[in-house]
């Protein structure tokens, strides 16, 4: 049940290899549209695909205000967990590598290009004559993906989008052709360090059934919870927040209850009614 995740620059061919290995291997490929697909099964008609969360940009000001930056963190959260999960699959970025950074046996892969090939390899895109205006608009492109990607893992991860350290693998294809990059991962999902053991799988299972939980507590409309936290492991799932009344807490707990994977619901919500008007 290979897992693979890949974060590419723009120009670097990253996609042309996640989307390679997912056929070589016969995987299925995840990027932004399944991931967008996934979460509208939350709530069909409040998904919006240009969400900075799912468009993999970082918020303006404004969004930053907005309540709903809780609600498609843990969406983006619930959908990859979920399919790493389940197996076999390549995800390609939504910060699908450090949300997974901490399972062992998905293989973490970023994949990267001199500047000056990165722009090439744009220009070749484009059908015009004048050199000078696709080299402009190339170097345009390449600006504002680096700079979209860049504020968008240091919004949701507070880590340099540029720092290797959280991969298995850095890639570079200034010399290795999209081919050979596919056969080196496919060789590579194969050795043991990457396959599941006990505690990675416990692992990953944990984080997607507290993942699974917290989504559907979040978009159910007979449950309300402040400062909802959920966390798994086992099977053994633990409800945290605040809410206004008993029944609140009951209602949240019972919906926990009725997840697929769920054994054991420990209710640690705190019930703190409004204060007396007056008081």
């Amino acid at each position: 049940m290979p897992v693979v995740t890949v974060s590419a620059e723009l120009g670097s061919d990253g996609e042309r290899i996640a989307q390679g290995l997912a056929e070589r291997l016969g995987l299925r490929y995840i990027d932004r549209s399944v991931l967008i697909e996934a979460a509208r099964a939350y709530d069909v008609p409040g998904v919006r695909a240009s969400a900075p969360e799912l468009a993999e940009r970082a918020p303006s000001f404004w969004e930053r205000l907005n309540e709903e930056r809780r609600r498609y963190n843990v969406l983006l959260r619930a959908v990859i967990y979920r399919f790493a999960a389940e197996g076999d699959c390549v995800i390609i970025g939504s910060g699908g590598g450090l949300l997974l950074r901490d399972v062992r046996h998905v293989l973490k892969v970023r994949v990267i290009a001199p500047r000056e090939l990165r722009i090439q390899r744009l220009m070749a895109t484009v059908d015009t004559r004048d050199a000078a205006a696709a080299r402009a608009a190339a170097e345009e492109r390449l600006r504002q993906s680096d700079r979209d990607r860049s504020r968008y893992i240091r919004y949701l991860f507070n880590v340099d989008w540029a720092d290797p350290a959280p991969y298995d693998l850095v890639l570079n294809t200034r010399v290795i052709s999209p081919l050979t990059a596919i056969e080196l991962l496919a060789g590579l999902v194969a050795r043991p360090e990457f396959q599941p053991t006990a505690d990675s799988e416990a692992l990953l299972q944990d984080l997607a059934l507290g993942s699974q939980v917290e989504a559907i507590l979040m978009h159910d409309p007979h449950v309300w919870v402040e400062n909802l936290r959920v966390s798994a492991r086992g099977g053994e799932v633990t409800l945290s927040g605040q809410v206004l009344a008993e029944e609140d807490r009951e209602a949240a707990e019972a919906v926990a209850r009725r997840v697929s994977g769920v054994q054991v619901v420990r209710n640690e919500i705190a019930v703190q009614p409004p204060p007396l008007a007056g008081m």
